[in-house]
């Protein structure tokens, strides 16, 4: 469920709200994520998936890379629905 929480004291299963600037260092997240660790055959990776775009979520070895991830696909995934014409959520 996602809450508003600070992801940098408690990392695991917390919701991070992200607001850089456009070009900034992280780019620009529009959604809640939800960011947890887990493990994939004996190796811990980093989990952030968003609160409002079902399906929607990305992996990496460390958290910046698991966000970046995230944004990266948060971004590529509005442009495709907009392109399709679908309305935004």
């Amino acid at each position: 469920m996602c809450t508003s929480k600070n992801a940098e004291k408690d990392v695991p299963d917390s919701v991070a709200w992200r607001a850089a600037a456009v070009g900034g260092e992280w780019g620009l997240m529009l959604f809640p994520y939800t960011l947890r660790r887990d493990t994939h055959r004996g190796h811990i990776v980093w989990i952030a998936e968003s609160c409002f775009l079902i399906g929607c979520y990305g992996i990496g070895v460390t958290t910046e890379e698991a966000i970046r991830d995230l944004e990266f696909k948060e971004s590529r995934g509005l442009a495709y629905t907009k392109q399709l014409r679908i309305p935004p959520v």
